[in-house]
């Protein structure tokens, strides 16, 4: 499959916070959780963020699915695939309105290409964050074109695999 079949696409800067609510994660010690069966999104950059099982701490929330996490120290952002629990150390992507997950991949697949912009000095917390830019393709009435995104996602070498763990 070729992406020729997509037509000219209009692209529009959109900022991060223009589609999403950025918060932190809700704890911070890992090594003070008994192992346990919730997904464990924390700040590393392996493993879509996947730091292990653990016990929901407390005050935790158990996060919805096809949510996008940012590392503070990497600055690598994945999709979440399955609901998780969260450190302190990720930023955590709330749509203010509902993206498909076609767009959902598109976008976090933007901030992976910014992502050379961060390190251990210069690390992504909110506040930088917020000032993120994305591209993205709009309609016609300048809104963002879903149709559009999930053209160009479906046409990557990849879609298939996506496909298969989205399915489950």
């Amino acid at each position: 499959m070729t992406i020729k079949s997509i037509p000219d696409i209009n692209l529009r800067e959109f900022q991060i916070t223009d589609l999403s609510e950025l918060e932190r994660g809700d704890f911070h010690a890992l090594n003070k959780l008994d192992k346990g069966s919730c997904f464990t999104i924390s700040r590393v950059s392996t493993d879509n963020g996947l730091t292990g099982f653990y016990e929901k701490p407390e005050k935790a929330r158990i996060l919805n699915p096809n949510l996008i996490t940012i590392s503070t120290v990497t600055g690598d952002a994945f999709l979440q695939f399955y609901p998780f629990i969260a450190t302190d150390n990720v930023i955590i992507c709330m749509p203010k309105n509902p993206l498909s997950v076609t767009s959902l991949i598109y976008i976090q697949t933007l901030i992976n290409t910014v992502k050379w912009r961060y390190s251990y000095g210069r690390q992504p917390y909110k506040r930088i964050l917020q000032k993120m830019k994305l591209f993205l393709p709009v309609n016609e009435s300048d809104e963002l074109d879903e149709d559009i995104i999930s053209k160009i996602v479906k046409n990557s070498p990849y879609w298939e695999a996506f496909e298969k763990i989205i399915q489950k």
